[in-house]
């Protein structure tokens, strides 16, 4: 029969271990990489806010833990971007620019309106009068 003190004893170095190598773990992942790469590769710039990041592909290190980074991609003759990456772990994420000219074919976009031929203004319509009754009377 083994003492209880002796298993104790020898689980101690063990648990010992473990905690160090936690520790080490710890120290090692206190920063996070997020990683941002455009297609196609034009001059895009990543904004965090006001703060403009540089152009992109970029690797971005944060603190671990230290909230959401809401990204912005700008470049000329494409659409705006907007992304959130979170800074819980390592990220990689990938962003296909769109073309001003597709821009009615993406989902959420709205589409252009093609203008009626012979309505407003320049197809010769007067607006309507008012009938007299509706008008308020003059006061003498």
């Amino acid at each position: 029969m083994v003492n209880p003190v002796d298993e104790t004893a020898a689980q101690a170095p063990e648990q010992q271990a473990a905690t160090e190598t936690e520790t080490e773990t710890e120290t090692e992942t206190v920063t996070v990489t997020v990683k941002l790469q455009v297609e196609p590769p034009k001059v895009a710039h990543a904004f965090w806010g006001a703060k403009d990041l540089g152009p992109a592909p970029l690797e971005v290190k944060r603190p671990r833990g230290s909230g959401p980074l809401d990204l912005i991609l700008r470049a000329p003759g494409y659409l705006t971007f907007h992304t959130r990456a979170f800074t819980d772990k390592d990220d990689h994420i990938a962003v296909r620019l769109v073309p001003e000219a597709d821009a009615a074919g993406q989902f959420g976009y709205p589409a252009r309106l093609k203008p009626k031929v012979g309505v407003g203004l320049d197809s010769g319509h007067r607006a309507t009068q008012l009938p007299s009754t509706l008008l308020r009377p003059s006061t003498p």
